[in-house]
């Protein structure tokens, strides 16, 4: 009986000690490391191969070495839900901020889902060098415009328009250019035409007989073919086009991962108060997904039931008055005109019901009555899934108009000089009081605004 007991109790010790041993989970870490390339140094990841990765605080120290005998090795772990988190590191700038970075990625390398550095002629470690200096840029809030179209600047000033007005989101296609149709020699043609969005292309399913799509740079016909974002087109008919018009849209393209890398572990000991930088990358997916849209002339992509409204209220700068006859522009951030000639009615407002997701602007191009002209853009976005209203404001000054007031004898006609008024409104609230008539019996008024006034002498 004895020796049962001792096996027993050494059976139960062995299957209790082995299911301690299965208790503490490791977390999987990746080698981050520093290398030069022939644009200076570049940062990396060990992350089922050698994944360029972005370092994400300029100020913060960098991943180590890749050499495995180094005793410089910095090891990183990694988080797959950078758009929709509350993480400390990850929103460390903010939100906007956290988005412009997504976008950037997708537009910078190696995604490079518009085509850019094909357009700017940049090889791989130029657009390295390029999409790093605009992360750090952007979150040192540093980021200013070279002003530069070609090269390494224009490609740098690209990326950065692109991180301002292109909100990244999965399966969003972007029309660059006015789909509008101009008559020359005989045709119809639309300027230039280009798309941004998720890596991947689209086909026009029902274009018109009397209508082709040629590549903008080989006059390549692109009829029922694939047309890759970010690749240059235009449209010629033969006929002139029904104002009604809509194409059809599929669009295939590779939805976007995000991975971002918090420091785990390892580096020199230098500068312990300084801590290491976390870095961010993307990469595609292998599936793709299909999405329709439509498109309608002077028109943006858009997807089913994805439009937006927006509400112009025209108003005076002093008292808030509701001003009907301002005319308007609708353009694109570029400046391109979609609609013409919008007037606001007698609520003093423009209601547009139909606009496609995409940043917007009014301009106008002549004020109210008795008003100065402000040709300052105001600039507004709609988003995809948008069910609220956008509001937004214009306030104008009103044109100053002036007033001579002349004292008389009522005798004999003669200018008297030193009358004393005021100035009120109708409803006898003074305005200016004191105000003396002159050597030529007269008061002198160049800046007063619209309204009903009267002088009462005091």
């Amino acid at each position: 009986m004895k020796r049962f007991l001792k096996k027993l109790s050494f059976i139960i010790l062995i299957i209790f000690n082995f299911s301690l041993i299965n208790v503490f989970a490791i977390t999987k870490e990746y080698l981050a490391y520093s290398k030069y390339t022939s644009e200076g140094t570049a940062f990396f990841v060990n992350d089922d191969g050698e994944k360029t990765v972005y370092c994400y605080n300029h100020d913060y120290k960098p991943p180590g070495s890749p050499n495995e005998d180094s005793i410089n090795k910095t090891y990183y772990t990694r988080e797959e839900s950078y758009l929709n988190t509350d993480d400390e590191l990850m929103d460390k700038y903010g939100k906007e901020i956290k988005e412009r970075i997504a976008a950037l990625l997708v537009y910078g390398y190696p995604l490079n889902s518009s085509n850019l550095m094909e357009q700017y002629g940049l090889n791989e470690d130029k657009a390295r060098y390029i999409t790093q200096q605009l992360v750090w840029d952007i979150t040192n809030g540093n980021d200013a415009p070279f002003g530069d179209k070609y090269g390494m600047y224009g490609y740098y000033d690209k990326l950065l328009e692109l991180s301002k007005i292109k909100k990244f989101e999965q399966g969003n296609l972007n029309l660059i250019g006015n789909f509008k149709f101009i008559q020359r020699n005989g045709i119809y043609l639309t300027d230039k035409l280009s798309t941004t969005g998720n890596s991947g292309s689209f086909t026009i399913t029902n274009l018109p007989e009397n209508m082709t799509v040629k590549d903008w740079t080989t006059d390549q016909i692109l009829n029922d073919k694939p047309i890759k974002v970010g690749q240059e087109f235009y449209i010629e008919s033969s006929a002139k086009p029904d104002s009604s018009l809509k194409l059809k849209i599929s669009y295939n393209y590779q939805e976007v991962k995000f991975y971002f890398y918090k420091y785990s572990r390892g580096g020199l000991n230098t500068n312990p108060d300084l801590p290491y930088q976390s870095l961010i990358r993307a990469e595609l997916e292998d599936k793709f997904t299909e999405k329709p849209y439509e498109i309608s002339i002077d028109g943006n992509f858009v997807p089913s039931q994805d439009i937006g409204k927006v509400v112009l209220n025209k108003k005076d700068s002093q008292n808030g008055k509701l001003l009907k006859g301002a005319v308007f522009n609708l353009q694109d951030q570029q400046g391109n005109n979609i609609r013409t000639n919008l007037i606001t009615d007698e609520n003093g407002q423009i209601v547009l019901n139909d606009l496609a997701p995409g940043d917007y602007q009014f301009v106008e191009t002549k004020a109210p009555n008795g008003y100065e002209l402000d040709t300052t853009p105001v600039k507004f976005t709609i988003v995809v899934g948008q069910t609220e209203t956008v509001n937004i404001e214009k306030v104008n000054t009103a044109s100053l108009g002036g007033v001579v007031l002349t004292k008389k004898d009522s005798k004999n006609g003669n200018l008297l000089e030193g009358a004393v008024f005021n100035l009120q409104d109708q409803q006898g609230n003074n305005i200016r009081t004191n105000l003396i008539t002159d050597e030529n019996g007269q008061i002198v008024l160049n800046d007063l605004a619209p309204g009903d006034y009267q002088f009462v002498e005091t």
